[in-house]
């Protein structure tokens, strides 16, 4: 069984905040964990899907995961 990290994007008017940033999920990804970050989740905070993707994320969309 393995471990699987999923991080959704924030659905409050003026949200910045995200749970979960490229560099923490690099570090997850490294130790051998699957993490999946709905598209656009980090905007508001600045950090781009290419950034997660960069780290190993996987970026996924709620209807298709």
């Amino acid at each position: 069984m393995s471990l699987v990290i999923s991080t959704i994007k924030e659905t409050l008017p003026g949200e910045r905040r995200v749970a979960l940033d490229p560099a923490v999920a690099a570090r997850f990804v490294t130790g051998g964990t699957r993490v999946c970050v709905e598209s656009g989740a980090g905007n508001q905070a600045f950090f781009t899907d290419e950034a997660y993707k960069k780290a190993g994320a996987e970026i996924v969309t709620r209807e298709g995961r």
